[in-house]
């Protein structure tokens, strides 16, 4: 009998032990903030000339330093009535035309969509 106790003892004092021992960690979403002013030609022709430039450098879809703005706003590619339906936005957001150098990050996607909400002026 007291072997019995014992066990159960020690199983009771097991799981106790290793319920005391687990630990929750939560991961807490990050935010991305983006600048109150974005600057076209400081914050998105980089992004546009490095990971865009080297397939799409000639006519409509030209987004080389210098040519990305007109090719963005001449090619239809902004909507800044509801600029998260922006195909520019769209195709980058969903990941369905990834570029040589990768696809666009979370922050360049805010900087993006944020730059389209607020006008997409060629800044």
């Amino acid at each position: 009998m007291k072997k019995r106790k014992m066990i159960v003892l020690i199983a009771f004092l097991s799981i106790i032990s290793g319920l005391w021992s687990c630990q929750w960690h939560t991961i807490e979403p990050t935010e991305i903030v983006t600048p109150d002013v974005i600057s076209f030609a400081t914050d998105l022709e980089p992004v546009f000339d490095s990971k865009c430039g080297s397939c799409h450098s000639s006519g409509s879809k030209n987004f080389t330093t210098g040519n990305a703005y007109e090719s963005l706003i001449n090619g239809n590619f902004t909507d800044t009535l509801n600029p998260e339906s922006s195909v520019i936005y769209t195709i980058m957001k969903d990941e369905r035309h990834p570029s040589e150098s990768g696809t666009f990050s979370d922050t360049e996607l805010a900087l993006l969509l944020s730059w389209i909400e607020a006008g997409a002026n060629d800044n």
